[in-house]
C-alpha cells in the first residue's frame, strides 16, 4: 500500500458534548459521508486508511453486542450504524485498504466501562479485562472479516506484566481475537 491517512473520529474531539449523549453521537456517525470521503482519498494516491474505532471517552464506531454485554451501559455507546463496513464499501471499488485502531486498555474516561471491564492503569496482569477486552475485539473482526487489513493497538504499555507472560491472556492470545476474521490482518 506504500502509504496512507488517519483519521482521529472521536466524540471527545469533534464535538465535545457528543462524548456525553449517545444520540448524538449517533447522529454524527450517521451522518459520516463515506462516498465522499472515499473520493477524497482516492484524489491522493492513498493506498490504505486508518481509522479510530474509538477511544477513551467509550464512544464507538461501530455495534457491538460482547461491549454492551459486557459494559452494561444504556443507550449504548456503541454506534448503531457500522461505520467500518459502510467505509469498506466505499474505500474497496477504489483499491484502499482499511485499518482500524483501537486502544489496547478500556476507554479511561469512562468509569463504569473501567469497572465493568475490571481494568487496572499500570503495571498489572489484568487477566479478567484482557479475557474481556479480546471477546470485544473478536466480535469486530469476525464481523468484518477481510474488510479490515490491519489493525494498529494502541496503548499496549507495561508488555512485560500484560502480554509477555506465557500463560493466556497475551500477546498470542490478543493477536488471535485480532485475526479471527482475517488471519492476514496487519497488527
Amino acid at each position: 500500500a506504500r502509504w496512507g491517512l488517519m483519521t482521529h473520529f472521536l466524540a471527545e474531539w469533534i464535538v465535545p458534548s457528543a462524548h456525553k449523549d449517545a444520540a448524538e453521537w449517533n447522529k454524527l456517525v450517521d451522518n459520516f459521508d463515506v462516498k465522499g470521503l472515499a473520493e477524497q482519498l482516492a484524489s491522493t494516491g492513498a493506498g490504505y486508511y486508518l481509522i479510530t474505532m474509538g477511544q477513551n471517552s467509550g464512544f464507538y464506531i461501530s455495534p457491538n453486542s460482547t461491549y454492551d454485554r459486557l459494559v452494561g451501559i444504556k443507550p449504548s455507546k456503541c454506534s448503531r450504524r457500522d461505520l467500518i463496513a459502510d467505509l469498506y464499501e466505499a474505500l474497496h471499488p477504489k483499491g484502499i485498504r482499511l485499518m482500524v485502531y483501537l486502544p489496547a486498555g478500556a476507554p479511561g474516561r469512562d468509569a463504569a466501562a473501567v469497572k465493568a471491564l475490571e481494568w487496572t492503569r499500570g503495571p498489572h496482569p489484568n487477566r479478567e479485562f484482557k479475557a474481556k477486552w479480546e471477546q470485544v475485539i473478536r466480535e469486530w473482526s469476525q464481523r468484518w472479516g477481510k474488510k479490515v487489513s490491519g489493525w494498529w493497538l494502541d496503548g499496549c504499555y507495561w508488555p512485560n506484566t500484560m502480554y509477555r507472560p506465557p500463560e493466556p491472556p497475551n500477546f498470542a492470545t490478543l493477536a488471535a481475537a485480532v485475526r479471527a476474521g482475517n488471519p492476514a490482518s496487519v497488527i
